[in-house]
């Protein structure tokens, strides 16, 4: 039995130990990601070793095509890899450390009775098996054995599912509801069962400190894969916490770090899923990370996160933004834990972050205006013109300082929990005095010195930080509150929408006349606010023009209906009126076809498309 073997080693004086087993003996013992609790000897996955995100399909296809491989015989587990633990200060660590093999211990353990998309199965055995069979020359036993022993497996495992999913159809269970386990497989292809289960593989068994497993991880996958420094300083950052007493409970239960890394992939900023629609600030190095590692998503964000706790003071943090070594990263990361940061509040402070590079409309403002002082200047040689060049919020290195800049002064001004109204009003704010700062150290031309982010960050991104900070004034201009609720319709609906002007019906006049048609201009709304036909609408009419009461609107719809009030947010009053709006050209349809004013009707799609 595994478990006595175990713990035969573990009462030895024998360093290391090579144990002959199976997935079959192993599964009992396996408990992945758990809580230890009271149990002793168990294996259990290494806190370095990500859970695949099976929310992903290519994670899902990766996983699935390995247990077909495996279970065919052309592929096999190779070494099991665990860990002892030896430090006396790691008190709570009595089981045993998955070094490798993470996945697909998870996959053919945890998930042997995971119900998988039987479809998604059927197509992944088909992939494997077409590999196995080729395309040419038909493979015999006598030309390569172990193909040919694949494709038979393979071929059997194929027509259960066929049957499988016939029997599921009979049943009336729809195409995308019908699924499948690896142990329903097992159980009825014994060859498939054979080489998933029942084949011997070996398990190196060594007692090793955190340094030493940390050490060892590292050696596994940097020399196969080339760690990235982002993944050599996490991992560090784990030894760091595991190093001391308690380390483990506080990762898994104090930070829950796997349930923000869930959170994060599942992010539509953080995950980059549409390139297309991807905010602006950061793009470049998120898109950077995605190319190199699997699991992407929280590089970024773990590194804003840290440089909170590890310098509060944003106006030290010149050089925190380039990251020249694993190191520079670790530290930030270490702080988390040395500031003992809850779930909680880094589940808070990452919410922020996220909201701030949501206001895609103004930080693409700031990048229009640094392409045109950028060609504006670059056209003059004898210029030192990198520090403008690089002055790209698209970047890791000044995107990061952007957003961190944003962060700490929304932190400035409220007390507690943040409003998403502040947080699009601070981005304003500070990505118009960016380009104005921008543009006056072009002017005077003292950005034209040698290229640094350090440099960038005194001579721009900190100038136009303490610029707002100082600035006294709370009242908004009518100018201001059409520019940050026209930024949210940006941020939210209009993506990469390039049409301003729609005509519509005004939805004041009684539906019964013949309909009157104007025509609204997005593009219009902060300047030319009479030209545009969208207004300052308050919710509340004797509350004034603040933030939290005001909202854009059809001009003149607050003082014709519901007694001049609205109980309505900015969101929501155009999803409202596009519905509306739709409604009344339906209703007066006849009546637009027969003089020619088919446009109202097409714009009344594309509204009910943009606001939906």
């Amino acid at each position: 039995m595994l478990l006595n073997k175990l713990k035969r080693f573990i009462k030895s004086k024998t360093e290391k130990i090579i144990i002959q087993s199976t997935i079959e003996d192993i599964r009992p013992l396996y408990k992945g990601k758990e809580p230890f609790r009271a149990l002793m000897y168990y294996i259990f996955n290494s806190m370095f070793n990500r859970t695949p995100d099976l929310n992903l399909k290519e994670v899902r296809k990766r996983q699935l095509e390995y247990v077909m491989r495996i279970g065919s015989g052309v592929a096999s587990y190779n070494l099991v890899s665990i860990s002892w633990i030896t430090n006396k200060v790691v008190g709570d660590i009595k089981n045993f450390i998955l070094k490798d093999r993470g996945h697909i211990f998870e996959t053919v353990i945890r998930l042997y009775d995971h119900k998988w998309n039987l479809k998604e199965v059927t197509t992944y055995c088909g992939n494997i098996l077409l590999e196995a069979e080729g395309t040419g020359k038909k493979i015999t036993k006598a030309m390569d054995p172990t193909r040919h022993r694949a494709a038979q497996i393979l071929t059997k495992v194929s027509d259960f599912l066929k049957q499988e999913k016939k029997r599921q159809s009979r049943q009336g269970t729809k195409v995308d509801n019908q699924n499948i386990s690896i142990k329903t497989i097992c159980e009825n292809i014994k060859e498939f069962d054979k080489y998933v289960n029942k084949q011997h593989l070996s398990i190196e068994a060594t007692k090793e400190s955190i340094w030493a497993h940390c050490r060892e991880m590292l050696n596994l996958n940097n020399i196969l894969n080339g760690w990235i420094d982002y993944l050599k300083a996490f991992l560090n950052f784990n030894q760091y916490v595991m190093l001391h007493k308690g380390g483990i409970t506080y990762l898994k239960e104090t930070l829950k770090i796997e349930t923000l890394q869930t959170e994060l992939s599942n992010s539509d900023i953080w995950s980059f899923k549409s390139a297309s629609k991807a905010p602006i600030l950061m793009s470049k190095g998120i898109k950077s990370f995605k190319d190199k590692i699997k699991e992407y998503t929280d590089v970024i964000p773990f590194k804003l996160l840290g440089s909170t706790y590890k310098q509060p003071d944003f106006t030290k943090t010149s050089g925190d933004y380039h990251d020249r070594t694993p190191k520079h990263i670790e530290d930030k990361l270490n702080a988390i834990y040395d500031n003992k940061a809850t779930y909680e509040d880094a589940h808070e402070r990452l919410r922020i972050f996220e909201l701030i590079v949501k206001q895609n409309g103004f930080w693409k403002k700031f990048y229009k205006a640094k392409e045109d002082l950028f060609e504006k200047h670059s056209k003059d040689k004898a210029l030192k013109i990198d520090n403008l060049k690089h002055c790209t919020i698209e970047s890791e290195s000044f995107g990061m300082a952007c957003a961190r800049a944003c962060y700490d002064l929304i932190m400035k001004t409220c007390d507690d929990r943040s409003s998403d109204m502040l947080i699009r009003n601070t981005v304003m704010k500070f990505t118009e005095k960016l380009a104005e700062v921008l543009e006056e150290v072009c002017e005077d031309k003292t950005l034209f010195v040698e290229s640094s982010m350090e440099k960038r960050f005194d001579r721009v991104i900190l100038p136009a930080y303490l610029s707002i900070l100082n600035d006294k004034s709370t009242t908004l201009s009518k100018k201001e509150l059409r520019k940050i609720h026209l930024g949210e319709l940006d941020s939210v609906f209009f993506g990469d929408v390039k049409e301003t002007k729609f005509e519509y019906i005004n939805p004041l006049k009684e539906a019964y006349n013949k309909p009157e048609v104007k025509q609204m201009d997005f593009d219009k709304v902060v300047n030319s606010a009479k030209e545009s036909n969208i207004d300052l609408g308050q919710k509340i009419q004797t509350d004034g023009y603040t933030e939290e009461n005001t909202f854009l609107q059809i001009k003149g719809h607050n003082r014709s209906s519901n007694q001049g009030n609205h109980t309505i947010d900015n969101v929501e009053y155009w999803i409202w009126f596009a519905k509306e709006n739709q409604k009344l050209v339906n209703h007066h349809k006849d009546y637009l076809v027969e003089n020619d004013m088919l446009e109202v009707i097409v714009d009344a799609k594309k509204l009910t498309k943009i606001f939906k």
